[in-house]
């Protein structure tokens, strides 16, 4: 089990650092190739489409094949992306080129969230969440320096190179040591789930199960376009925009330090109550940031909601996956989760842009703050839901 433990922290590390590498290059992507703003937006779209289209497919291929070993396949398809924007002089490639990431990007973020899970001890499961997530975000911190001083001495096109090739090192490295401990493992696993089938309407009638997917496509649906709109706010309330670098960088530390401390509090007080606390935490830090009259006050206040936002990611995870403890198949329904989370995604940043449009910078946050409050509701009904059977 360490073993496929240690393949899946690295590819989580590999994934996210990619993930953010990609749209960090995009910046010297459009300076050089004269790309527009609509083909820019185009380019991120593609990969929030494939995160929809692909969770289905991506439990398919993982039953059938294995989940690791579609995980280690998405490395190639990395590759590939880094090596191709290297050779990239039209918008075309680009967005193939973006397609083929975005499509190991999506399988992975539907799988590894089964795994952990899966894994995972019951009294420790927070605390595996919240390490494998935190993993993610040292990889972003690490992929920002890292691309930010590659292209300053080398630029874009060889530090896209650099990285193509060094992934599909990592790729053979890895597919010897996954044939040599892992492989025989994962097959016996797949044959032993073929025996346990189960259709997507039976998670469908699961009352806990459709009550944490609530609770998580709703957390989403608030954070996503919190984190956008947090900047703008920031600058109309007098913020410098040479301290808006600073502000990210500790926001992301403090969404690590969050994964990994609310992930142990999860094992010791619960999952459900967690989220709910952190929820209310959220709405009042949200509320207070929207009527603060001082600048140190906001600029705490925002750093402050950098810690809290992202512990409910461990903990929304951990909910459905104690309302799925009885299933001894889960796969699919992992499936259903990152449709949901896609959807919630995709649409709340538009429908609260549109809103902000009509409310205003600071008007937007009073509707944030009553919105962090919704998920609440299923949580609570959850903890009162005894789990089907």
């Amino acid at each position: 089990m360490k073993i496929k433990l240690l393949f899946l922290y690295v590819f989580e590390f590999l994934r996210d650092g990619y993930y953010v590498g990609i749209f960090l290059l995009l910046p010297f992507l459009v300076k050089d190739l004269h790309l527009s703003l609509f083909q820019v937006g185009s380019l991120q779209t593609v990969i929030s489409i494939l995160a929809i289209i692909l969770a289905i497919p991506g439990t398919f291929f993982s039953a059938k094949f294995g989940g690791l070993k579609i995980l280690l396949f998405s490395l190639p398809l990395y590759s590939i992306a880094f090596l191709g924007i290297n050779f990239s002089n039209s918008y075309q490639l680009l967005l193939f080129l973006f397609f083929i990431a975005g499509t190991g990007f999506s399988f992975y973020s539907v799988i590894s969230s089964h795994l952990i899970t899966t894994w995972s001890k019951k009294e420790t499961q927070g605390k595996q969440l919240g390490n494998l997530m935190a993993t993610g975000d040292v990889a972003k911190a690490i992929m920002s320096v890292l691309i930010g001083f590659l292209v300053g001495t080398a630029g874009w096109r060889m530090t896209s190179l650099s990285i193509g090739i060094f992934t599909a090192l990592v790729f053979l490295t890895f597919f010897y040591l996954y044939q040599k401990y892992i492989g025989s493992q994962e097959k016996d696993e797949i044959i032993s789930q073929k025996k346990l089938p189960v259709s997507y309407s039976y998670f469908l009638k699961q009352k806990r199960f459709i009550l944490a997917l609530t609770a998580n496509a709703l957390d989403m649906a608030v954070n996503v376009p919190l984190y956008a709109f947090l900047p703008f706010l920031l600058i109309y309330k007098g913020v410098p925009l040479a301290w808006l670098g600073i502000f990210t960088a500790f926001y992301y530390v403090g969404n690590t330090v969050s994964r990994l401390v609310f992930g142990r509090l999860i094992d010791k007080i619960g999952n459900a109550k967690i989220f709910i606390m952190l929820e209310v935490t959220m709405a009042a830090i949200t509320l207070l940031l929207a009527i603060s009259p001082s600048l140190v006050l906001t600029g705490f206040l925002a750093l402050l909601l950098g810690f809290i936002t992202e512990g409910t990611d461990p903990a929304t995870l951990s909910m459905v996956a104690t309302s799925l403890e009885h299933v001894e198949n889960p796969k699919k329904a992992y499936g259903i989760r990152a449709i949901t989370n896609g959807l919630a995604k995709a649409i709340s940043p538009l429908i609260l842009g549109f809103a902000a449009i009509k409310l205003g910078t600071v008007g937007i946050f009073y509707v944030l703050a009553f919105l962090t409050l919704l998920p609440i509701i299923p949580a609570l009904i959850f903890l009162k839901t005894k789990s089907q059977k």
